[in-house]
C-alpha cells in the first residue's frame, strides 16, 4: 500500500499504530533506516515469519523501494511478506517506481493508494482535540530531566484552547498537537506570557524551537564547545545536518569542511560536533561505520530550523553543494523545498532555491526534475527550470539534457516541459537553415514533441502548425532515405491526426490517420516487437476519427482491434499498456453505442473506469483527466439503458473534478468541463431537478461561446449541442419561447455543419428539428412545427434505411410528432 498527504497529517503515527497491532498478532515490523544498502533489503526475502516493511519517505527513497520489490517478488510466499510506503505525495514519482522493473510492474500495478486526509475537518472539534493532547502531554512531561518540579496537569487545566480554531491550519493534527506541546512549555518561563503571541498558528515551530535551542546550548556547554563555537555556528551545522546528511562519520568531517566557521578548527573539536549531534538526535542503528546522527522529530520542526539557516545565509547550500554525492544534492533540494513551502518564508526561499538551481545546474539537472515530480512545493524547482529554459546562453546540448530528464508524462510539469520544447525547436530552426542536411531531423524531431507538449496544454492551433511543419519535413527525409525516417513520419501523421481533430477538421484527421496506420502496418509486419504498440496506438486513434465522420461501423473494427492488440500488450508490461488499454476500451465503448450495441458499449466503459481509477489512485498528476473522461462517457452509457441514478452520480464526479481541472489548466480543460456540465444537465432533468440542470448547461453554453469564438472549426459543434439541450431544460421550466430561441440558434448552426459534413452532422440536425418542432407546435406555430417535423423524418428515414437498429427508434419518434401536429388545431 502506499499512504501519502502532507506533512504532519499522521502518516508515520499511523503506521507506528499499525506495527503495534500487527507485532501483537506475532508479526515482525520493520522500518529500513534511511542508509539501509539495497543489497542489505534484499535478504528480506528469506523472512521466515510474517513481516510487513515500513518504507517512510518513500518519494525520496528508489533504491531501497527497487530492493524491497525484488525481496518480495522472490519470498517464497509461505508466510505474508507486506510493504507500506509512506510519502508526501503520489506523483509522477510512483509511476516511475512502478515501471522501474518487470518485478515492479508485476507487484506494484495493483498496489493500493491511499491519501490520508485531515483528522478533524470541523473546528467544534478541534478545542476538544486540543485539550486531550494538552492533558496527554502533561503526564510525560516530568519524564524529561530538565522539566521537572513544574506542576504540568495544573498547567495542561488551565489553558486556553487558541481562538482561532477555525483556521485550516488546525485541521492537521501535528500543527494541533505541537500547539498544546508549546502552550504548555510557555506555561514554565512566565517571561513569555507576554511576549508570545500564541494565536498565530504559523509562528508554532518557531515556539517550539526556541524550546529546543536551550537544549541545544546546555549540551553544547556541557561537551565543550561553547565558547569556543558560536551559538550561530553550531544552529549551522545542525541545519547542514539535516540539509545534506552523512553517510558515517568520515563523511561527517567532509561536511563540516564545507562551512567556514568549523573548517579552520581543530579536527577534535569538529568530531566533537557530530559527537553533540549524535547525543541530541541519536541515530536509529547504532553501528560502526553508519550514519553518526539521527534528525530532529518531527520533520517540520527541522523544516523550520533549516529553513531559518538558509534565509539568515542564502549561500550555506551552495556551500554544501561543493564536493557534495547523489544522495546529499537529492536530499538537500528536498529538503530545502520542504522548508520553502511554509508560508512564514512568504516566498523568499522560492527565489533562493531556485538561484540556488540555476548556479548548479550542471551538476543538480535530473535531481531538479526529480525533485520536481516528488516533492509537495515543486514550484522553485520549475522556477529554475523556465530560467534556463529563457536563457539564451544556456548551450543546446543542455537543453536537451534537461529535456531528457523529464517524465514521459507529469500534469506539473507540463507548461515547464513545453516551454523547453519550444525554445529547443527555436534552436533547431537557426541550426537547420544554416545546415539542413545536418539538422533538419533534429528540428521535425523537435516540432513534432513541440505539437504533442502544446496539445497537453489545450493550445490546439499552435500545435496544429508544429506537427504539420514536422509532418512536411518527414515526407522530404522519408522519400531519401525511407529506412530511416518512415517510423517518424508514421508517428507525426498520427499526432497530427489529433491536432487536426481537436480542431474540428475531421476528415483531414482520418486521412492523416489512415496514412500513418498503413506505415505502422507495414513496420508491425517487418517487426512486430517494436511496432505492435505504434500500429495499436494508430488503429485506435482511426477508430476516434472514423467516429467523427459518421463511419460508425469501420470505427468499431479499428477500435476492436487496438484493444485486442493491447490487452496482448498490457498482459506482457501492464504498467507501459494499461493506460492505453484504458483509453482503447473508453474508445470502444463509444463505437460500440454509436451502432446501437448499449450493453456491450457499457461493459467496455466499465472496464476502462476501473482502470482509469486504479491508474488515478496511483498517479493522480498523470491520470485525473483519463479519469474525469472515463466517468463523464460512462455516465452517458448509463443513461443509455436507463440507469439514470448511477448515471447522475458519474456525471456530478466528472464534473467535479473537470472543475478542478480546468482551474489549473483553462486551456486544456475548459472544453472537458463544459462537456460534462451539458452531460450533467441532462442526467439533473431526468431526475426532476431541472433548476440544476438549466444552470448547468446554461453553464456550458457560456463556455463553449467563449471557445467556438476563439476556435469555431473545434468548438460550433459542442455549441449547437449544448444550445439545443439548453432548449430542452428552458422549456421544463415553462420558459418555452426562451427554449424556442435557443433551438432556432441550434438549428441555424447544424445546418451549417451538416451541409460541411453530411456524415457527421445530419443525426444532429435531424434531433434538433424533431425538437424545434414541438416547441413550435406549443406555442401554436402548427404549420413551422410541421414543417420542421417532416423534414426530420425525411433525413431519419434515409438514416434509418441504412441503419434500422440505430435509427428506427429516432424515425418512429419523429412520426408521432408528425401525428400529433397534424391533430393540433390549426
Amino acid at each position: 500500500w502506499l499512504l501519502h498527504g502532507p506533512g504532519g497529517q499522521g502518516k508515520t503515527r499511523l503506521a507506528h499504530h499499525l506495527g503495534r497491532e500487527l507485532a501483537a498478532r506475532g508479526w515482525t515490523v520493520l522500518w529500513p533506516r534511511a542508509g539501509a544498502r539495497p543489497e542489505q533489503l534484499l535478504e528480506l526475502r528469506r523472512a521466515a515469519r510474517p513481516l510487513v516493511v515500513v518504507l517512510d519517505y518513500a518519494e525520496t527513497r528508489p533504491a531501497q523501494l527497487a530492493a524491497l520489490v525484488e525481496a518480495a517478488a522472490e519470498h517464497p510466499s509461505t508466510c505474508p511478506f507486506k510493504l507500506l510506503l509512506l510519502a508526501r505525495t503520489a506523483g509522477d514519482w510512483w509511476q516511475q517506481a512502478r515501471t522501474g522493473s518487470r518485478q515492479a510492474e508485476e507487484l506494484l500495478a495493483t498496489a493500493r493508494t491511499r491519501r490520508l486526509t485531515p483528522l478533524e475537518d470541523d473546528p467544534e472539534q478541534r478545542s476538544g482535540h486540543y485539550r486531550d493532547a494538552a492533558h496527554a502531554l502533561a503526564t510525560a512531561l516530568p519524564t524529561v530531566p530538565s522539566l521537572t518540579g513544574h506542576d504540568w496537569s495544573a498547567a495542561a487545566a488551565a489553558l486556553q484552547p487558541p481562538r482561532r480554531l477555525g483556521d485550516s491550519a488546525y485541521g492537521n493534527a501535528l500543527t494541533l498537537h505541537m500547539t498544546a506541546l508549546a502552550d504548555l512549555l510557555d506555561t514554565a518561563r512566565p517571561e513569555l506570557s507576554d511576549s508570545t503571541d500564541n494565536e498565530d498558528v504559523q509562528d508554532v515551530e518557531d515556539r517550539l524551537l526556541g524550546h529546543e535551542s536551550r537544549y541545544w546550548r546546555s549540551s553544547a556547554a556541557a561537551r565543550g564547545l561553547s565558547p569556543a563555537l558560536a551559538t550561530d555556528t553550531l544552529e549551522t551545522a545542525l541545519a547542514a545536518a539535516h540539509l545534506a546528511g552523512a553517510a558515517d562519520r568520515e563523511h561527517a568531517d567532509l561536511l563540516w569542511r564545507r562551512l567556514p566557521a568549523l573548517a579552520d578548527q581543530p579536527r577534535d573539536r569538529r568530531n566533537t560536533v557530530t559527537a553533540w549531534l549524535a547525543t541530541l538526535y541519536p541515530p536509529s542503528v547504532a553501528a560502526p561505520g553508519g550514519p553518526p546522527w539521527g534528525a530532529l522529530q518531527p520533520d517540520r520542526l527541522a523544516e523550520r530550523h533549516v529553513g531559518r539557516a538558509l534565509e539568515g545565509d542564502p549561500r550555506l547550500a551552495d556551500r554544501l553543494l561543493d564536493g557534495a554525492d547523489d544522495t546529499q544534492a537529492e536530499q538537500l533540494l528536498t529538503v530545502y523545498s520542504r522548508a520553502a513551502a511554509h508560508p512564514v518564508f512568504h516566498g523568499r526561499l522560492d527565489t533562493h532555491l531556485a538561484g540556488l538551481c540555476v548556479r548548479h545546474h550542471e551538476a543538480l539537472a535530473a535531481h531538479i526534475i526529480t525533485t520536481a515530480t516528488r516533492t509537495d512545493h515543486p514550484y522553485p524547482l520549475t522556477a529554475a527550470l523556465g530560467t534556463l529554459t529563457a536563457d539564451p546562453t544556456t548551450p543546446l546540448n543542455t537543453l536537451n539534457r534537461l529535456y531528457g530528464h523529464f517524465p514521459g508524462t507529469s500534469h506539473r510539469l507540463a507548461t515547464t516541459a513545453a516551454h523547453l520544447a519550444h525554445t529547443i525547436t527555436n534552436r533547431y530552426r537557426a541550426l537547420a537553415e544554416a545546415n539542413p542536411d545536418a539538422h533538419l531531423p533534429d528540428l521535425a524531431g523537435a516540432l513534432n514533441n513541440l505539437s504533442l507538449h502544446l496539445g497537453e496544454l489545450g493550445q490546439q492551433l499552435e500545435g496544429l502548425a508544429a506537427v504539420e511543419e514536422a509532418v512536411g519535413h518527414y515526407r522530404a527525409l522519408a522519400e531519401a532515405n525511407p529506412d530511416a525516417h518512415q517510423p517518424n513520419l508514421a508517428a507525426a501523421l498520427n499526432n497530427l491526426s489529433l491536432r487536426l481533430g481537436e480542431v474540428g477538421r475531421w476528415a483531414e484527421g482520418l486521412a492523416a490517420v489512415e496514412e500513418a496506420v498503413g506505415h505502422y502496418r507495414a513496420l508491425a509486419e517487418a517487426n512486430p516487437d517494436a511496432y505492435l504498440p505504434d500500429l495499436a496506438m494508430g488503429l485506435h486513434n482511426l477508430s476516434i476519427r472514423l467516429g467523427e465522420v459518421g463511419r460508425w461501423a469501420e470505427g468499431l473494427a479499428a477500435g476492436e482491434e487496438a484493444v485486442g492488440l493491447y490487452r496482448a500488450l498490457a498482459e506482457a508490461n501492464p504498467d507501459a499498456h494499461q493506460p492505453n488499454l484504458a483509453g482503447a476500451l473508453n474508445n470502444l465503448s463509444l463505437r460500440l453505442t454509436e451502432v446501437g450495441q448499449q450493453l456491450a458499449g457499457l461493459a467496455a466503459g466499465e472496464e476502462a473506469l476501473g482502470l482509469y481509477r486504479a491508474l488515478a489512485e496511483a498517479n493522480p498528476d498523470a491520470h485525473l483527466p483519463d479519469l474525469a473522461m472515463g466517468l463523464h462517457n460512462l455516465s452517458l452509457q448509463l443513461g443509455e439503458v436507463g440507469r439514470w441514478a448511477e448515471s447522475l452520480a458519474a456525471g456530478e464526479e466528472a464534473v467535479g473534478l473537470y472543475r478542478a481541472l480546468a482551474e489549473a489548466n483553462p486551456d486544456a480543460h475548459l472544453p472537458d468541463l463544459a462537456m460534462a456540465l451539458n452531460n450533467l444537465s441532462i442526467r439533473l432533468g431526468h431526475a426532476g431537478r431541472r433548476a440544476e440542470g438549466l444552470a448547468a448547461v446554461e453553464e456550458a453554453v457560456g463556455h463553449y461561446r467563449a471557445l467556438a469564438e476563439a476556435n469555431p472549426d473545434a468548438h460550433l459543434p459542442d455549441l449547437a449541442l449544448s444550445l439545443n439541450n439548453l432548449s430542452i431544460r428552458l422549456t421544463d421550466v415553462g420558459q418555452q419561447l426562451a427554449g424556442l430561441a435557443a433551438g432556432e440558434e441550434a438549428l441555424g448552426l447544424y445546418r451549417a455543419l451538416t451541409e460541411a459534413n453530411p456524415d457527421a452532422h445530419q443525426p444532429d440536425l435531424a434531433r434538433t428539428l424533431n425538437n424545434l418542432s414541438v416547441y413550435l407546435g406549443e406555442v401554436g406555430r402548427r404549420a413551422e412545427g410541421l414543417a420542421a417535423v417532416q423534414e426530420a423524418v425525411a433525413i431519419r428515414r434515409a438514416l434509418a434505411r441504412a441503419n434500422p437498429d440505430l435509427f428506427g427508434p429516432d424515425l418512429q419518434q419523429s412520426l408521432e410528432v408528425a401525428d400529433w401536429l397534424e391533430g393540433l388545431e390549426p
